[in-house]
């Protein structure tokens, strides 16, 4: 279930668009599984090469992970948090989430766990 939150207690994590210091963090590329790979398929459609490399979308030389779009690096850190069962400590912005992204989440990624979601958050 995906629960879309305009506030939020100061006391969650909000991702807001850091998804790079998110996958700093947690080192989250060291963690990729068929599911990280079936959202870089469904939502880029392209192919992880391995855990840091994606094979190009508009042309065969493979590239680094940071060529993903944000939606599906948004995704990637809320599918972390799922595997890792932290999703309660955080709020995902969704705002640089594509149609693509968003269908992804609400059709697939909701099944998993209970997400919280926001579009331009603001602290209560």
């Amino acid at each position: 279930m995906i629960q879309q939150n305009k506030y939020f207690p100061m006391d969650k994590e909000v991702i807001v668009l850091q998804w790079e210091k998110y996958f700093r963090k947690y080192k989250i590329t060291k963690f990729f599984n068929k599911s990280d790979e079936e959202i870089i398929k469904e939502v880029e459609n392209t192919a992880l090469l391995n855990n840091e490399t994606i094979q190009g979308k508009f042309s065969d030389m493979p590239i680094g992970i940071g060529g993903l779009s944000e939606g599906c690096k948004t995704l990637l850190c809320i599918n972390h948090a799922i595997k890792s069962g932290t999703t309660t400590k955080y709020i995902f912005n969704i705002t640089s989430c594509g149609p693509n992204a968003i269908e992804y989440l609400a059709v697939s990624i909701s099944k998993s766990a209970d997400i919280h979601a926001c579009h331009t958050c603001k602290y209560l």
